[in-house]
């Protein structure tokens, strides 16, 4: 009989190879990251190489017939990651070919690489054997024989019983459960499960909500608030709604902790599962975790505007005798903190110069460290302390996956605070991150969030001398972090950092093109964080011939103060990268518009107090100091940017009482401080390409981009939710703005046998 045939497991389609059962897609041996419904249609193309596959076949592919959806949309948009992922483009088509109103057809030639194994049946025959009868003396020895093999096999027996009563049993799969289904436009913002399991509490821009996990059921906590808008057109800009946050229980199951973020901050709430309006404790403040004995909630504060604050503080469960904790040495802030399953001691994380978990007695005693790696907190927050003395938490994973978490554990000595053991990995997923982690009383159950947060370059039309924007727009439309940095210098087209390849690299896209051009390839992968985008982000020199890019000497020491960077060129029009300069420190560099010509590189100073501003040549070099910042307030945030024209530097430090500009004159004299009157926690700033204002970042209960006259007038341009980190890059023609837009895919999912 003819086995049967096999079609291809695995295809190789020019650079890519496809494996179509682990449904992966690779280029030089790296993974490129493609979702489930663009790999459907390659699967599909790939099936009828040179054939049209009509619209109507995919949409009966990729949606069931009783789904409602916007399938012209859903369609594109599948199209076009799949696009991205291959690096083709529509206008000059080398893997698919749009046929306008009738399917999509693959040109490029499909190679097999592998088929899967056929199992042919093979025939075998057994001889017949002629059994004879033993002797009687034989047939006695045999006997004996048997009794011995059975005294043996009962000994073995009783050995292995024993042996299994005696070992560890094998610890049971993870088993994992999806709690909430809220949308992309509509993310869960925080969760906490009930401490006997039964309910997840969460919170999304809809309000605070109860779920019965049994059944599914859910009803509303807090009175129904309609959804956040991702931003307003200036003039219109309505004021910020107020965002409930989950905190916790307590440990009575009858009421939530909450947090309400609002124009002045954030404050602290309690409310009742069974109704009634919620209750407000303290102002400026942030609620973390109520310890077990219900007796008091540990929260933060620091006289600030927004979260992390820097002050540890505890209070009683009615918001009184509330008494100072501790204070976060310099550069470093509070991003949890949660109680031992004593109620004595509490355990924080801490997020600034030095990542670290550590434990501290209610009395005021030192802290006592508990676990610290560059890879905590580089992602999201999130600590729990379970009942049987484990603290598990997320951290970041090494190149090239440090964008995403896996949860961890450690255990803590009850006596001491200190280490148990050592730290012990949990899961082993990816593409995930995790946050607002909470546990059952019996610690049997973890609730977490689970979701792939995600930036895109949003680019708006700058109206009114740039005193209002259009609504943005997204520019880029996959599924990856893409992080604008600059304008090409005839305003065409968007520079921007993107992980789209598996590690950071950069590329350009067209205000008209729905692809992006690849300037780099096979970068090492950086950091990951926000916080060190600045650093390396790509820009033109001041006559347009060279892209300035900055990278770390050593990629694990990216995200260290000390660190050691060197600034390099590569040609506009493409080529080899050349050597520039190198340093310790970096923070931004940028160069002037022509016919001005200088350019101006950030270093941190040693002691971090200040930061060096030193003139360079792209071609000849590093050049004399031009001016000092001095970085004098927590937690230590300040944004710069040189004057399209080179004649000064505008600088603003991160103040949480008000917003000020500061400015250094590269020409000589001084000049006055700009305060904007109502504004505060300035992050990010960027000068408007007529000199005639700066386009600004304020954070607070919402993230706003602002532009600002240099008379201190505040025009509010778009609004962001709570926490978002955006930034404003202006085009040099002056008539639009790219903007980082960020957005959630967050939902409640529940871990057993952890």
């Amino acid at each position: 009989m003819k086995p049967p045939t096999a079609s291809p497991a695995q295809a190789r389609i020019g650079s890519f190879h496809l494996d179509l059962q682990a449904g992966e897609l690779h280029k030089n041996g790296l993974k490129v990251r493609l979702q489930e419904q663009p790999r459907q249609i390659l699967a599909m193309l790939i099936d009828r190489p040179g054939e049209v596959v009509t619209r109507e076949e995919l949409k009966r592919r990729l949606w069931p017939a009783d789904t409602f959806v916007d399938f012209e949309h859903g369609l594109n948009k599948a199209i076009n990651r799949l696009r991205e992922a291959l690096g083709d483009k529509v206008s000059t088509p080398r893997y698919i070919e749009t046929l306008p109103r009738r399917g999509y057809r693959l040109i490029a030639p499909v190679e097999p690489v592998g088929a899967l194994p056929s199992s042919p049946n093979e025939e075998f025959s057994i001889d017949p054997v002629t059994v004879r009868r033993p002797p009687p003396l034989q047939e006695a020895w045999k006997r004996q024989t048997r009794w011995r093999a059975l005294v043996l096999a009962l000994l073995a027996a009783i050995l292995a019983l024993w042996f299994a009563t005696h070992r560890a049993q094998p610890k049971p799969e993870l088993k994992q459960r999806r709690l909430t289904a809220n949308p992309v436009e509509q993310p869960v913002t925080g969760a906490a499960i009930s401490p006997d399991g039964r309910y997840l509490a969460y919170s999304d821009s809809a309000g605070i909500h109860l779920k019965l996990i049994e059944t599914g059921e859910t009803h509303a906590v807090t009175p129904k608030v309609g959804p956040r808008s991702g931003g307003e057109q200036a003039g219109r800009l309505a004021r910020s709604k107020r965002a409930w946050l989950l905190a916790g229980w307590f440990p009575d199951g009858m009421r939530l902790l909450a947090n309400r973020g609002e124009d002045k901050g954030y404050s602290i709430w309690t409310l009742s599962i069974l109704g009634g309006p919620p209750r407000k404790l303290r102002e400026r403040a942030w609620a973390n975790s109520v310890s077990p004995d219900g007796s008091l909630i540990a929260f933060t504060t620091g006289e600030a505007a927004t979260f992390p604050y820097y002050e540890l503080w505890v209070m009683g469960p009615e918001g009184d005798e509330a008494r100072k904790i501790a204070i976060a040495d310099q550069n470093r802030r509070f991003l949890e903190a949660v109680w031992a399953p004593d109620s004595r001691r509490l355990a924080t994380l801490s997020w600034g110069a030095r990542c670290a978990i550590e434990t501290r007695d209610l009395i005021g005693g030192r802290p006592i460290l508990v676990a610290s790696n560059p890879d905590l907190g580089k992602n999201y927050g999130g600590l729990v302390w379970l009942s049987d003395g484990r603290l598990i938490y997320p951290q970041a994973d090494p190149p090239p996956n440090q964008s995403y978490d896996n949860l961890w554990e450690i255990k803590v000595d009850p006596r001491t605070g200190g280490p148990a053991g050592a730290p012990r990995r949990i899961t082993n997923w990816v593409d995930s991150l995790f946050w607002s982690l909470s546990t059952t009383a019996d610690g049997k159950r973890l609730a977490f969030l689970k979701g792939n947060p995600q930036s895109d370059v949003c680019v708006g039309e700058l109206e009114a001398k740039g005193t209002r924007l259009k609504t943005p727009r997204r520019l880029t439309l996959d599924e990856h972090q893409d992080i604008p940095s600059a304008w090409t210098p005839d305003s065409k087209a968007v520079l921007f950092v993107s992980d789209r390849t598996g590690s950071f690299n950069f590329f350009k896209q067209a205000l008209d093109e729905d692809s992006a051009e690849p300037l780099t390839s096979g970068r090492e992968a950086y950091s990951g964080t926000t916080a060190y985008w600045n650093k390396e982000a790509p820009h033109f020199s001041s006559n347009g011939e060279w892209i300035l890019y900055a990278e770390a000497s050593k990629t694990e020491d990216a995200g260290l103060p000390s660190a050691s960077w060197r600034l390099l060129r590569m040609p506009a029009a493409g080529g080899p990268s050349q050597f520039v300069l190198e340093g310790h420190g970096f923070f931004k560099h940028c160069c002037a518009r022509a016919p001005a010509t200088l350019c101006v590189l950030g270093e941190w100073s040693a002691d971090r107090k200040q930061i060096l501003l030193t003139s360079f040549d792209p071609v000849k070099g590093r050049g004399r100091e031009v001016g000092k910042i001095d970085a004098r307030l927590q937690p230590g945030i300040v944004s710069w940017d040189l004057s399209p024209d080179a004649s000064r530097i505008a600088y603003s430090e991160f103040n949480e009482h008000e917003g000020r500009v500061r400015f250094l004159s590269l020409t000589g004299g001084t000049i006055a401080d700009l305060v904007v009157p109502g504004w505060s926690c300035f992050s990010e700033m960027a000068w408007a390409f007529d000199r005639k204002g700066l386009f600004v970042t304020s954070i607070g209960a919402s993230t706003r981009i602002l532009y600002v006259d240099l008379q201190g007038h505040a025009y509010p341009l778009w609004e962001l939710p709570a926490f978002s980190v955006s930034w404003a890059v202006p085009s040099p023609d002056g008539r639009h703005l790219a903007i980082l837009g960020p957005t959630w895919d967050s939902n409640g999912w529940m871990l057993e046998n952890f």
